[in-house]
């Protein structure tokens, strides 16, 4: 199934897609933080916190974006996922980043939240880089974009209910 991504998604993918070339992910090391431009009010980038005995990984924010730390505070950064207060925000992103680093694919993701007690439709793309030769993902690198009600049927035509995750085209 082709997943369409609005146009302010849109360009996340392609960059990324760009950077992976013939890799099932790009490295790292590929990532230029300028290359993001604009997007990078909106991305977040995590290292991830693997553990030798066979527990699922945690994630550490290492960059956060200026329009997600509007959103959430600066205690993003340097935070561990797993130890975020927000309980429906912790669920929601440990489950998103969990399948990106399983797969080793993006996942794409809408929904609904209140923020500031006003609503708010989002979407988010979350991505894998890493390893690819040895299949290790080693971080992630994820752009999350948040609108208000009006906005979101300005650029849908719809209102958004609950949350849709799916996997991202290859």
């Amino acid at each position: 199934m082709k997943q369409e991504f609005s146009a302010a998604i849109q360009p996340a993918y392609d960059l990324w897609n760009s950077l992976r070339a013939d890799r099932p992910y790009p490295k790292f090391s590929d990532l230029e933080p300028e290359t993001l431009g604009k997007l990078a009010e909106h991305a977040i980038l995590l290292t991830v916190l693997a553990n030798d005995d066979d527990q699922e990984p945690d994630f550490l924010f290492l960059a956060v974006g200026s329009h997600l730390a509007e959103r959430f505070g600066p205690g993003l950064y340097r935070s561990r996922v797993s130890q975020l207060d927000d309980l429906v925000l912790r669920k929601t992103l440990l489950t998103r980043y969990r399948k990106v680093f399983a797969s080793g694919e993006p996942v794409y993701g809408k929904g609904d939240r209140e923020l500031d007690k006003l609503p708010y439709s989002y979407e988010a793309l979350t991505m894998p880089l890493g390893n690819a030769e040895t299949g290790q993902v080693t971080h992630l690198l994820g752009v999350a974009i948040y609108y208000t009600l009006q906005q979101y049927r300005a650029l849908f035509g719809k209102d958004r209910v609950g949350e849709n995750e799916t996997l991202a085209p290859q």
